[in-house]
């Protein structure tokens, strides 16, 4: 009998790792729908999304290739570019800490800029990137971003932060895509 017990308690250690790494892998809701999770394209800032088009650090055209390049822009037809063809590492997705448990789709997706001597130096001021993919009829995705002084953690923490319509808080800034400027208050 007291081998089993030994043998058990063994066992229990030796397992009980496991047990608490057996939480499923986030992966984004698009993985298997759409190529480059739908980060593909030109996304507009939405119209219909007051606290989008009134919070000044939302870009107002972004350009995205094949989920790598992101090229930012003050005005929604791309001429007056803030950071150009900055090229990211896709880091993976994360579930929003405050909205998760309630909505299964709530995961951003996570970029962080790659070190590339000839990029636009412009890019620092989007070092990391957060994204909720497109989603939603009318299709729409949500973006944050963040400098050199930030990382994917505060980025994902900022759903935590208190309702407050003046600091634009919390920071869910809504795109539309397909060159759309119009896709409802979502």
């Amino acid at each position: 009998m007291k081998n089993y017990s030994i043998t058990f308690i063994a066992v229990s250690i030796a397992i009980a790792p496991l047990a608490l790494q057996a939480e499923p892998q986030i992966v984004s809701p698009n993985t298997h729908k759409v190529p480059f999770l739908g980060l593909d394209g030109t996304f507009l800032i939405n119209q219909d999304h007051q606290a989008s088009i009134n919070d000044p650090r939302n870009p107002k055209r972004l350009v995205v290739n094949k989920m790598e390049k992101f090229s930012f822009y003050a005005d929604n037809e791309g001429t007056q570019a803030i950071a150009k063809d900055c090229t990211y590492i896709y880091m993976g997705a994360a579930k929003d800490p405050k909205f998760y448990d309630l909505f299964k789709s709530a995961i951003w997706d996570q970029f962080e800029l790659a070190k590339d001597e000839k990029a636009d130096p412009a890019c620092d001021r989007f070092k990391y990137i957060t994204v909720v993919v497109p989603h939603g009829d009318p299709a729409h995705m949500h973006f944050r971003y963040g400098d050199t002084k930030s990382d994917l953690t505060t980025l994902l923490n900022m759903s935590k932060d208190e309702d407050d319509k003046k600091s634009f808080s919390p920071w869910f800034a809504t795109y539309c895509n397909n060159g759309r400027n119009r896709c409802g208050e979502g």
